[in-house]
This record gives structure tokens, sequence and C-alpha cells, in this order.
């Protein structure tokens, strides 16, 4: 079985070596301010090398391959991902600020993909906070606002006000959301 590593090469003949192999790997790249974002195992990707490995022998394996990125490589992997997805999201929520506006019903269904998409630029708020608040992405205030006006659209929603929260879709969440796409995109452009 073959170990593949930026286009270092190891053989080995068992499932310890290999473990002990990637390991060994793994701090290497770390030292170097490096990160694994993913194996790949014969062609497929694999989340969890180490669980996948004890449920196979040597002989199953023909190679893996572990792919390493900066933390900036990244984040900009992961911004741009998710200005591939923001449309959709901007979509989905001014359809359902329409539906609002003229009273149609909004099934926990249709909610559920937005509630992910909420969900989704919490995290990376939250992650951009930690790793990027510079001049080139100034992401306090957006994260803190968000987080506001999440706060907000949960209470409005608990108090069944579809047309305040109409409102708050409307003049908040997209307004936030445009925002946030316009500073990703010259972050992206900076670097």
């Amino acid at each position: 079985m073959q170990i593949i590593l930026e286009g270092l090469s190891t053989t080995v003949q068992n499932i310890a070596d290999a473990q002990e192999i990637i390991k060994n790997y793994e701090a290497a790249a770390q030292s170097e301010q490096k990160i694994i974002s993913y194996y790949l195992v014969d062609g497929v990707e694999v989340a969890d090398i180490n669980t996948y490995l004890e449920s196979k022998s040597a002989g199953e394996i023909q190679n893996i391959i572990l792919i390493v990125r900066t933390a900036q490589e990244l984040l900009k992997e992961t911004i741009a991902s998710f200005l591939e997805y923001l449309p959709l999201l901007k979509e989905g929520f001014g359809s359902a600020k329409t539906k609002l506006t003229i009273g149609e019903y909004i099934s926990l269904d249709d909610w559920l993909p937005l509630f992910d998409g909420l969900d989704w630029t919490s995290q990376l708020l939250q992650s951009l906070k930690k790793l990027v608040d510079s001049e080139d992405l100034p992401i306090t205030d957006l994260a803190n606002g968000w987080q506001g006006q999440l706060e907000e659209m949960l209470s409005v929603w608990k108090n069944e006000d579809y047309v305040l929260l109409a409102d708050l879709i409307e003049y908040e969440i997209l307004e936030t959301l445009g925002e946030l796409e316009t500073n990703l995109k010259e972050y992206l452009d900076l670097n």
C-alpha cells in the first residue's frame, strides 16, 4: 500500500504502519502550518481515516493520498463554496419573504434549508471572526450584527408575527447577506 503526501510516497505492508506514517505526516503538516483537508483512499474521500483503516486489511487498499492545504487555502475554498451557495440562500429567503407578505403558509420542510443556510452562515462568520478580522475583511461587526438578527428573527418567529418576520428578512437578513457577499468577494480579489 502506498501513502502519498505532497509527492512523497511511502510503501507500507500493514495497517499499523500506515497509521503511524499518517500520524507522522499529520504532525509534519501541522508543524508547517498546514492542514490535512481530507484523505483519498483508492480515489474515494474518507473523513475519519483511522476508523476506516481499522475496518480494512492492508491488501484491500492500494493507496492513501493525504490532501494538504494551508489555512489560507482552506479559507479561500470555504469562502468560494459559500459564495456559490449564497445566491440560492438569498433566493430562498426572498421567496419566503414574498410568501409571508401575501400571507401564504410556509411549511417546516420549506424552512429547513433556510435554517441550514443560516447555520452555515453563522458558522462561517464565527470561523472568519477567529481567522481573519482585518481591514481586508471586517468581519467582527458583521458577525455580531448577524447574531443579533438571528435572535430577533427567532423572537419574532415565536410570536408568530409574520409581517415583521418578512420585514426582518428583507431589511436585515438579505441586506446582511448582500454585505457579506460583497466583503467576501473583495477579500478573495485581494488575496
